[in-house]
């Protein structure tokens, strides 16, 4: 695999690059690390025209066969999703299966398979996009509806975390169902902050906790967070070893409530933390100077 060089994602109002084009095997596919969109060029076309993905390799296969150039994919057959039904999701996630159903996940038919609906909710509880939890691992886990415009995940719990006077940032969506399913108020859609777009909504919360997961992505957030109008209202919580919230929980679910309280009371403020690094790399260049 061939690491690609990063430009604007077409697909979402992505402010800074996070998409690029890389080779796997003789396959030339995309990636998106902010709106989690992948897949070769047919998902690309797909994904541009608004269609199903069927239609657009059953039109290349249309194509081939009346002597246009070759261009379907390997063996000519739809990609279809591995499937995940919500009795699966509950019991991965160690949540209970009618709390999911309350939070608005339903199971559908989608591609010949049953998988998971998630629809977005706006602040007033309207439906926004909609994605669909297409397998519990993998790389193929998760697929937008046609037409989706990307936003963050739990807005419907902005009143709940005013009342609270937080709110937690958060990956993914099973990391709110977690938190949701405790009492927490969290969103999704860290990979996916858009500052301009994101920020405002949150101006009248006075502590936003947002989760450091070990990744490169979680230290990307950070640096965005560092120019926000929120940074200095930001926590940021260390779970230790577990990568997320979904994951403290399902390494323990009776202790989750203890563990979540005291990685909140230690979350330093960001503010801190960039200020701390800031003197550490003062310290450091002096040192550099003298030696």
């Amino acid at each position: 695999m061939r690491n690609p060089a990063s430009f604007r994602c077409p697909f979402h109002d992505d402010q800074h690059p996070s998409a690029g084009i890389y080779v796997e095997g003789e396959i030339f596919r995309f990636k998106c690390h902010g709106c989690g969109f992948g897949g070769d060029l047919f998902d690309v076309r797909a994904r541009a025209s608004g269609r199903d993905l069927a239609d657009v390799l059953r039109d290349a296969r249309g194509a081939e066969g009346a002597g246009g150039t070759s261009s379907s994919r390997k063996g000519s057959t739809v990609q279809h999703p591995p499937g995940c039904t919500l009795a699966e999701y509950a019991e991965a996630k160690r949540l209970p299966i009618d709390f999911l159903r309350e939070a608005g996940l339903t199971e559908i038919s989608y591609q010949g398979t049953r998988v998971i609906r998630m629809p977005y909710l706006t602040p007033d509880g309207s439906v926004g996009p909609v994605r669909f939890r297409t397998a519990l691992h993998g790389r193929d886990r998760f697929r937008w509806k046609s037409g989706s415009k990307i936003t963050l995940y739990g807005l419907e719990r902005l009143t709940q975390a005013r009342e609270a006077g937080y709110i937690v940032l958060v990956e993914g969506e099973s990391d709110c169902h977690t938190l949701w399913h405790h009492g927490a108020a969290g969103i999704a859609g860290a990979s996916n902050w858009n500052d301009a777009r994101d920020a405002s909504r949150l101006d009248d919360i006075p502590t936003i906790y947002v989760v450091r997961e070990r990744d490169i992505g979680g230290d990307s957030l950070f640096g965005h967070l560092a120019e926000s109008r929120l940074r200095d209202r930001v926590r940021i919580i260390e779970l230790g070893d577990a990568k997320d919230p979904s994951g403290l929980h399902m390494d323990d679910p009776d202790r989750f409530a203890e563990r979540w309280a005291r990685s909140k009371a230690d979350a330093p403020l960001l503010s801190d933390e960039l200020a701390r690094k800031a003197q550490q790399r003062h310290a450091e260049l002096a040192a550099q100077r003298r030696a």
